[in-house]
């Protein structure tokens, strides 16, 4: 998780890089041919604290501070209409710093977004910038399914039920810690939400 531009000069300690969340991949028949399929594998489950319940909601050019926070965070939610623009959640949120992921309805793609993700690694003038996938768009009894991880210093999204998935690594501050759901240039319909404090995996007490 990784780009050789930079892999060397990320700020982080004690060590630099990271391995993206383990997937279970499959292939799905769809009306465009056999595609490949990644979703997190089952083992990530228990990892993952209370659960914070958020009702639908419809936003129509505007944001909404969840009540939920965090730098180790699972979200799913799903977009159930969106006429124009865009619409998903910021994460990492504060001190001017977020991270975009969600779906834009005039390109058809879902993307994660890191112009203001946080601090910039020397050497890659590209890092700034937005990821996307196409995906087929929401439609009536067809819900587009987004499920986000977030890490301190990655956000993963797997999307559609899997057929599209954009892993980025992020460098936000200590107190990025906020989740808003947003619409901006349209009006979005949002399915219920759930997030979930994610547990650490191993024990980094003793890392050199």
């Amino acid at each position: 998780m990784s780009n050789h531009r930079y892999a060397g000069k990320l700020p982080t300690a004690p060590w630099r890089g990271a391995m993206s969340l383990p997937r279970e991949l499959s292939l799905r028949h769809t009306a465009g041919g056999l595609r490949l399929v990644q979703r997190p594998v089952a083992a990530l489950g228990p990892l993952r604290g209370e659960c914070t319940a958020v009702a639908p909601m419809r936003l129509q050019q505007q944001q909404q501070a969840l009540p939920v926070q965090g730098q180790a965070l699972a979200l799913q939610f799903s977009i159930e209409s969106l006429d124009a623009g865009e619409a998903g959640v910021a994460v990492l949120c504060g001190d001017g710093q977020r991270t975009l992921v969600g779906y834009n309805a005039d390109q058809g793609t879902v993307f994660i977004d890191r112009s203001l993700s946080g601090a910039v690694p020397e050497g890659d003038a590209l890092f700034a910038g937005r990821r996307q996938a196409p995906v087929s768009p929401p439609a009536p009894g067809r819900a587009l399914q987004l499920q986000v991880w977030v890490d301190a210093g990655s956000v993963e999204l797997f999307a559609d039920n899997g057929l599209a998935v954009i892993t980025e690594v992020v460098l936000p501050g200590p107190n990025a810690t906020g989740v808003v759901a947003y619409a901006q240039g349209g009006t979005a319909v949002f399915g219920a939400l759930q997030a979930w404090p994610v547990a650490a995996c191993m024990d980094t007490s003793n890392a050199a």
